[in-house]
């Protein structure tokens, strides 16, 4: 009998760990907030790369004119709705990480507990489409022949796919009655070349050629599409076999010399150069030959052409302009002129254009024969030169490039342009007296280019230059480029990796331009350089520059103020970060200002296009009109902000977050806003109007060019311009307030493209109805170019379009006695909305003259004929989305409601019934059409949907109603909705239905290209509880097939799935099989039978059904003489997971069975074989039940494998088999390949198999008692079994908690007791990682017998061994030659282990010949030696008497060592390796040492990079220098040592770092972070002469050291390596991290002064003495400062603000940024 408080013990535990495993779930979210941040843009970047991969693809089959796959096209819309997704993601996540709570003493814990789980949720969902895509092979397949147009005067006209898309836009342009005049522009068709070329080639261009075939295609990709290119190459070589010819064609397009190709039409040359002749403007001619000098391809930016444009002669000006906006004009207005003459083309903005490749040949030609131009590209070595000598302009691109010449003799060169960014063999070093013999430059455009540590001297010389772009350049010194102050006037260092601008910048004080964009490194402007440039026009500073200083009576300023940009009266262009809205100065003006990106207040800037302003965290009223000026003001008065008659007029982006105002802007600041094109407001919290009246006439105002406009977290947000009228009564009545929408007649938004509305909880109606576009004035209204809508998180929102009194009362005069509402509202536009998060929704429109008592989500009373996406989530009050009245039907399709959507997604909306709701008068109809006999042929019809997903819908009973069903069933899917167009369907938690559809509605053989659902190509259905069957039976179906075939039972009526590649079933509790059937002629029900067929199937997934037992009886399955024509036969993925009682995956067939048993008489065969020939990846998991994949009852065998001769993979690349408890035997080895047949026979296309926690495994192949049977008799006395299994491709192997695996291969003709896990009966060639993990049984992993002939694991690279307790070693010597290649070994929790490697014994001698034996690895960069209590040595000989001699070894490539629970002698003989050259070291849990780097030691740690230990509980001091020789004629130890990274931790004996001052003994130049944890007897780090030398340290964590008083001792002596003024500087410390000093003072004893120019973060928390930093002076910029959970204060000086209010205990403590630096493996990443 049971202890009853046993019984209460065990549900309390349950419960408890139920409740601790939610909890903890969401505490986890909240603590890896920024972990699951960082993931989340990690997965976005992993699959943007893989979509560039698939694009290129795409991009070259379109070359090739072959139409792309739909899956790829639908992946990649998929991918880019993703990624886009992530960047709407993180772009909302600033404000709201950052929002405070507990009156902004902490961050808002809820945002972040919600955008952590987003983050989570985001980023499983794009790896599992990364994953997706990962499996696509080819993109493409051949477009069928286009039709020629036989056209009288066009007999050559080629009609390809891409004139059929311009034909038919032409067609679309003439339907539309306002067209007036229809032009064809461009430079022809490009994505149809090669079906041109192909033709005038001529059909020698054989496929059966490859390499034929293959330069045709590169010679036609270098025409870039170009008809007349394509017609002209293709001309010349026609009939032309000769690969000679084929190359020097090719070779020549390379090298832009298309005129010089054998036989090419001249015309195409002359066309060209005529439309290059015929222009008018000499600028237009120089812009042409301008844009040849980049590289092809390449986006140009008008930016760098207005620049040329300025340096003088290249672009030839025909004038002279004064200033820089002169100048773009002009530019802009060229380069509309070429691109109206098809010379230049479009690029993705407006800001660029690109130049095509033939086009560009020419121009290169035009430019070298006529203007003496230089163009090479990818060249390896400098031109001769006689080749450039006489040169005016010369542009060269370095490819594998060693060296300049020394000298430049060039002297007629004005502008020279080096692009060395793919140049890789490095380093590229420029001559100091290259340019010396180029002194009239006048353009100098440098990138990539390798100029350290100084620039050239000779550079200094070019007295005329005018401009110097030094972008992507890696940058030392530039002082000397004050020499260039008398013309330079453009200074470009973009993207370049300068750090300091130099004090000598200053005297260039003819600079007109200076750009410092994306220069991340750069953190020092000294004070005065700005403000010395005053004739500046555009100022482009990075966006990760934070160090402005504010002026400061109280202290020196030593980096830029925002102060110095105010003489800086020329500014027409503006770039810049202002991280403190306290620095701008009071008089911010900028009288010109016209291009800007300017952002004030964020953390962490999101940059923006030109006319760009980002505010944030700024609580000032009216703060546009605090920045920028008062707008009503005269242009001559001056004041705060920016100037505003020109500012206002050219802001095209506003980003307002989290700043305290009730109004954004006022109507006369809003009127003058004639360029915004994108307003975003987020996380305002008292924002109650974006336009407010105070103080101002209400009038009526316009944005003409507004497109995007987001509103988001705006709790008091009640209209977008409240009316005087409104503010004044809502004040005082809240049901006023209550009917107010967010946007009525005093704001118009013609050309609103996005609206975007998320969490503005007060808002009860989006707009009122009389506002909005109607039939009649759809194209011209407010709001009439809406083509995105998305609503989410408005909780009071009852209607998204309100209704009208006026209009209503009209109607209802209008119809008497008829109510009807014809005032329809009308989106044309409108192709994407999205509902999400709305609990009061009621009704898209709101009416008060309906005629039916149930209102659907939409009506009649709104129209959206363009809508493509509708996205509808949590509406949890809606019951239905349609009635069937307002649908379109077959009849009216292209017109009706829904007539263009292609997307569809409904979920957590509670009460919805159905998605399309019955219609009372039509059902009426149809019962009095049909008398007696109920028929409902109302068809609902979604002619173009592509995607629908149903998810969450827990009381969905269908997907139409009807109160006329003549059965009892209802499935969810019936014949009155039609779907022809319809490719993926996903079904998520609908609880209610019990069938998906009923068989007579699905496509049958005859039907299946044009039947509802005849698309459906990747169908998902998920956690639907009652589901029975995927597709019902029909009772008349089964009525006929009973009459028809009397007392024989015969179900053929066939479901079929024509282009059905995916299948997913998830989670079905109650799922039986996938077609039902009453009819059955057996008892055993299958997953799958005859009644459906999936001749495209390619991926079958089934989760948790666990009422299966077998997937398919072996009728139905392909044969190997069918395979690839059958059902299942494209089948390349397959997963089984979690199905309990599953028990075959192919089950038997009685009929096949019985034949078998009276064909073979007494000898029982089986060999009806089922065959997969496509499939690739098997898995197998969770699977308690399961006996075998195929099932047989004439087996010849008692023993059963798990694979036997009935199933057939001969594509078979990945089987992972987990947790299958039953299986004894994965193969019996005669159906197994053997060298001979290995890489044909079933699994030998297998390159990785994972087998983990089958408990009673005990070989991987088994026996096969005929075969040893036959060894015994043929050997006779003496036992060999050879047969061999061989694994011919195999790469990965990974066995894990198998408790009873005995050996891989199973032999009853064994020699020996003592059984290793592999020996010579297997072999494998291709095996480079193997993993063994938990083999309790294995005492050996490779039999001492193998010779090094059997080679059987010469890859392998990678040897993982952990908990295996019967090992006594890991790598016999028999095998050494084996693992040559090796690259990782890992060897953990092996308790009984004594050395890695075991020599042979030697009983004489052992020692001297450990002396004389030298063991490499010469591949190996990684190992971990982990727990291995015994571990005597790495490599050595082991005697009988069981003594352990170690032996050298070598480790040439060895760069991470991690060694944990070990003895001293282990670590000697691993650090003694010759060539050891280590830059991770990490040492864990070894008691028996007192110091952990000896003498010894350090010389061998030459290279470490990181420095981790951990537990030495013994340790004293980190580096003991007693013994050091040390001196005059030594090797200076300083060299000897070059960590960056040290970390100790919980070493509780250790004093000191080092046991003597280690001052010239010890270079520790190299230590940029240092992290402490755990010390208590540490009393201080170092003294301040040691401190000195710390030049390159830039993080500092120390925590939980009890003793420690302060961090820098005082010296004892020398006092000689301090300065007079006794400052100690750290130049690079950036973070100081001080946590748990419980006896910390101050951060230095003695009086130094500090200098910490680089401070930006200091945290101190439980340090309860700390008084003052140091009785000294300190220089520190504002930096933020942390004493309690994640509040920060932005101090200057440390001294005034360190007896503040601390942390006192670790327990409220919140991880912080901070904690990186704590993490070893965050540590190990930086």
């Amino acid at each position: 009998m049971s202890n009853p408080l046993i019984v209460v013990d065990k549900i309390v535990e349950y419960f408890v760990g139920k409740v601790c495993q939610s909890v903890g779930r969401h505490v986890c979210f909240l603590f890896h907030y920024k972990r699951n941040v960082k993931n989340l843009d990690d997965e976005k970047n992993d699959i943007q790369q893989l979509r560039s991969n698939v694009q290129e693809k795409v991009v070259q089959a379109e070359h090739r004119g072959e139409a792309i796959d739909n899956d790829v096209s639908k992946w990649l819309q998929d991918a880019d709705k993703a990624s886009q997704e992530v960047d709407t993601f993180m772009a909302g996540k600033g404000g709201e990480e950052n929002m405070m709570c507990f009156n902004f003493s902490c961050p808002n814990f809820i945002s972040r507990y919600r955008l952590s789980k987003q983050a989570e949720k985001k980023a499983i969902s794009i790896k599992q489409l990364t994953e997706k895509g990962s499996q696509i092979g080819t993109v493409s397949h051949p477009r069928e022949d286009p039709p020629e147009l036989e056209l009288p005067s066009s007999r050559d006209y080629e009609a390809f796919h891409s004139r059929q898309k311009v034909f038919n836009d032409i067609v679309e342009a003439l339907k539309d009655s306002n067209v007036n005049m229809i032009g064809v522009y461009g430079t022809g068709g490009v994505e149809e070349a090669w079906n041109l070329f192909k033709k005038k080639v001529g059909n020698h261009v054989d496929p059966h050629d490859q390499s034929l075939r293959d330069i045709a295609w590169a010679v036609c990709k270098e025409c870039k599409g170009l008809p007349v290119a394509i017609d002209a190459v293709g001309a010349a070589l026609k009939d032309t076999s000769d690969m000679h010819a084929w190359n020097d064609a090719f070779h020549k397009l390379k090298n832009s010399k298309i005129k010089e190709i054998e036989g090419i039409d001249p015309e195409v040359y002359v066309s060209l150069k005529w439309s290059y002749d015929k222009l008018k403007s000499e600028d237009a001619k120089s812009c042409f030959l301008l844009c040849c000098l980049f590289a092809e391809d390449a986006e140009i930016s008008i930016d760098d052409l207005v620049r040329h444009y300025m340096a003088g002669r290249t672009l030839g000006r025909s004038q002279i302009l004064d200033t820089l906006k002169e100048a773009l004009d002009r530019v802009s207005t060229v380069v509309q002129t070429l691109k109206n003459c098809c010379l230049l083309l479009d690029g993705r903005h407006k800001h660029v254009v690109k130049m095509h490749d033939v086009v560009r040949d020419v121009a290169i030609s035009i430019a070298e024969d006529e203007k003496s131009f230089l163009v090479k590209h990818s060249v390896r070595y400098w031109p001769e030169k006689d080749s450039y000598k006489h040169c005016s302009v010369i542009s060269l691109m370095p490819h594998e490039m060693g060296e300049f010449p020394n000298e430049l003799v060039c002297p007629k060169l004005h502008t020279l342009r080096l692009d060395c960014t793919v140049n890789n063999k490095l380093p590229l070093h420029v001559p100091n007296m290259f340019f010396s013999g180029a002194k009239n430059l006048l353009a100098l455009d440098l990138i990539g280019v390798p100029l350290l540590p100084a620039l050239p001297i000779s550079l200094s010389k070019l007295a005329k230059l005018k401009m110097l772009c030094l972008n992507q350049c890696k940058l030392g010194n530039i002082a000397i480029l004050k020499n260039l102050k008398d013309h330079l006037e453009l200074l470009s260092l973009r993207d370049s990796d300068i750090k300091e601008l130099p004090p000598e910048v200053g005297e260039l004080t003819r600079l007109r331009l200076l750009d410092m964009r994306n220069c991340q490194l750069l953190e020092m402007i000294p004070r005065g350089v700005m403000s010395k440039l005053v004739l500046l026009e555009e100022l482009y500073m990075p966006m990760t520059f934070n160090r402005w200083e504010g002026t400061s009576v109280e202290r020196e300023i030593s980096n830029v103020s925002l102060d110095e940009l105010m003489s800086l009266t020329h500014l027409t262009t503006l770039h810049i970060w202002i991280e403190d809205p306290a620095l701008l100065p009071n008089r911010f003006s900028f009288e010109n200002l016209a291009r800007f990106i300017i952002i004030v207040g964020a953390t962490s800037p999101v940059l923006g296009s030109e006319g760009t302003l980002g505010l944030e965290n700024i609580h000032v009223e009216n703060v546009l009109e605090f920045l920028l000026g008062n707008p009503t003001r005269k242009q001559s008065t001056r004041g705060n902000g920016f100037y505003p008659s020109t500012f206002f007029n050219h802001l095209g982006t506003l980003r307002v977050t989290n700043c305290r105002l009730k109004y954004l802007f006022s109507p006369s600041c809003a009127r003058l806003l004639v360029q915004l094109e994108s307003l975003d407001i987020s996380n305002c919290s008292i924002m109650e109007g974006v336009i407010g009246t105070e103080g101002e006439n209400d009038e009526d105002i316009v944005f003409r060019r507004l497109k995007f406009l987001h509103l988001r977290h705006l709790a008091n947000l009640i209209s977008f311009y409240p009316k005087k009228s409104d503010t004044a009564t809502s004040s005082g009545s809240s049901s006023t307030h209550a009917q107010m929408a967010l946007f009525n007649d005093k704001a118009a938004f013609p050309a609103l493209e996005r609206l975007q509305i998320y969490d503005v909880p007060d808002i009860t109606e989006i707009w009122n109805k009389q506002i909005l576009p109607t039939l009649e004035t759809a194209t011209e209204s407010s709001f009439s170019q809406l083509s995105a809508m998305t609503i989410s998180g408005c909780g009071k929102l009852i209607n998204v379009v309100g209704g009208c009194p006026k209009i209503e009362a009209i109607e209802m005069e209008k119809q008497k006695g008829k109510v009807v509402d014809d005032y329809v509202t009308r989106f044309p536009k409108l192709t994407t909305l999205e509902l999400d998060d709305l609990p009061n929704l009621e009704s898209f429109c709101n009416s008060s003259v309906r005629c039916e008592g149930q209102v659907p989500l939409f009506d009649h009373q709104a129209t959206f004929p363009a809508l493509e996406r509708l996205e509808i989530c949590s509406v949890p009050e809606i019951t239905e989305i349609w009635n069937k009245q307002i649908l379109p039907i077959p009849e009216t399709t292209t017109e009706s409601f829904c007539c263009q959507l292609s997307e569809m997604a409904i979920s957590h909306c509670d009460k919805l019934v159905n998605v399309v709701g019955g219609c009372p008068k039509i059902e009426a109809m149809e019962m009095e059409k049909k008398k007696g006999k109920v028929v409902d042929d109302y068809v609902t019809r979604f002619p173009k949907l592509m995607t629908l997903e149903l998810s969450n819908l827990p009381n969905l009973e269908s997907f139409c109603n009807s109160s006329v069903r003549c059965e009892g069933q209802v499935p969810l899917f019936g014949h009155q909705a039609a779907f022809p167009a319809l490719e993926r369907l996903q079904i998520y938690y609908v609880p209610d239905i019990t069938e998906i559809w009923n068989k007579q509605i699905l496509p049958t053989l005859e039907t299946a290209t044009e039947s509802s659902f005849s698309q459906l190509s990747a169908m998902t259905i998920s956690g639907c509880g009652k589901l029975i069957n995927v597709v019902g039976g029909c009772p008349k179906i089964e009525a006929m097939e009973m009459e028809k075939q009397k007392g024989k039972v015969v179900d053929d009526y066939v479901t079929r799935f024509p282009k059905l590649t995916t299948l997913e079933l998830y989670n079905l509790p109650n799922f039986e099989s996938f077609c039902n059937n009453s009819v059955r002629c057996e008892g055993q029900v299958h997953l799958f039978d005859h009644q459906a067929v999936f001749l495209a199937l390619e991926r079958l997934e089934i989760y948790s059904l666990p009422e299966i037992t077998e997937i398919w009886n072996k009728q139905i399955f392909p044969i190997p003489e069918t395979a690839t024509e059958s059902s299942f036969s494209q089948l390349s993925k397959m997963t089984i997971v979690n199905c309990d009682k599953l028990m075959n995956v192919v089950g038997g067939c009685p009929k096949i069975e019985a034949i078998e048993m009276e064909k073979q008489k007494g000898k029982v065969v089986d060999d009806y074989v089922t065959c997969f020939p496509k499939l690739t990846t098997l898995e197998l998991k969770g699977l308690p039940n399961l006996e075998s994949f195929c099932s047989s009852s004439a087996r010849c065998e008692a023993q059963v494998p798990l694979f036997d001769h009935q199933a057939v993979f001969l594509a078979l690349e990945r089987l992972e088999i987990y947790s299958l408890p039953e299986i004894t035997e994965i193969w019996n080895k005669q159906i197994f390949p053997i060298p001979e047949t290995a890489t044909e026979s079933s699994f030998s296309q297998l390159s990785k198999m994972t087998i983990v926690n089958c408990d009673k495994l005990m070989n991987v192949v088994g026996g096969c008692p005929k075969i040893e049977a036959i060894e015994m008799e043929k050997q006779k006395g003496k036992v060999v079994d050879d047969y061999v299994t061989c694994f011919p491709k195999l790469t990965t192997l990974e066995l894990k908690g198998l408790p009873n695996l005995e050996s891989f291969c199973s032999s009853s003709a064994r020699c020996e007791a003592q059984v290793p896990l592999f020996d010579h009966q297997v072999a494998f060639p291709a095996l480079e990682r193997l993993d063994i993990r938990t083999l309790p049984n294995i005492t050996d992993i490779w039999d001492k017998k193998i010779r090094p002939a059997h080679q059987p694991f010469c890859p392998l690279h990678g040897l993982y061994v952990e908990d295996c307790g019967k090992f006594v070693y890991v790598v016999p010597s028999n095998m050494l030659p084996q693992l040559r290649n090796l690259k990782s070994l890992y060897v953990s929790s092996c308790p009984m282990v004594e050395v890695i490697v075991d020599l042979e014994k030697k009983e004489e001698g052992t020692q001297e010949a450990a002396n004389n034996t030298i063991v490499p690895f010469p591949q190996l960069s990684f190992m971990l030696l982990k727990r291995l209590q015994k571990l005597r040595g790495f490599c050595a000989f082991r005697s009988e008497e069981h003594r352990v001699v170690n032996t050298q070894v070598a480790f040439p490539k060895l760069k991470e060592l991690i060694v944990d629970t070990f003895r001293e002698i282990v670590l000697r003989q691993l650090t003694d390796a010759s060539e050891l050259s280590l830059k991770r070291l990490v040492l864990d849990k070894c008691d028996e040492v007192s110091t952990v780097v000896s003498p010894h030691l350090l010389r061998r740690l030459r290279f470490v990079d990181l420095l981790y230990v951990r537990s030495y509980r013994g340790a004293r001091d980190v580096f003991h220098f007693d013994g050091l020789e040390v001196g005059e004629g030594q090797v200076c130890v300083g060299q000897l040592t070059q960590v960056r990274k040290l970390y100790l931790e919980g070493m509780p004996q250790l004093t000191c770092l080092w046991n003597k001052d280690p001052h010239r003994l010890l270079g520790l130049q190299s230590l940029e972070y240092l992290t402490i944890k755990n010390c208590p007897l540490l009393a201080n780090l170092f003294t301040a002469s040691v401190a000195k030398a710390l030049g390159g340290l830039k993080v500092i964590y120390l925590i939980s050291c009890s003793t420690m008083e302060a961090i820098i001792a005082t010296d004892e002596g020398h006092t000689d390596v301090l300065d007079d003024d006794r400052e100690i500087v750290f130049p690079k410390l950036e973070w100081l991290i001080l946590k748990g000093l419980s006896n910390l003072k101050s951060f230095c004893t003695s009086n130094h002064n500090f200098n910490f120019p680089s401070l930006k973060r200091v945290v101190l928390k439980r340090c309860p003495k700390v008084q003052t930093f140091t009785s000294g002076s300190i220089r520190m910029p504002q930096i933020l400062l942390s004493t309690r959970a994640n509040v920060c204060l932005t101090i200057e000086d440390l001294n005034k603000h360190l007896k503040g209010d601390q942390e006192t205990t670790a327990e409220n403590e919140m991880f912080g940024d901070e904690e990186r630096f704590s993490d070893p493996y965050s540590l190990w990443e930086i």
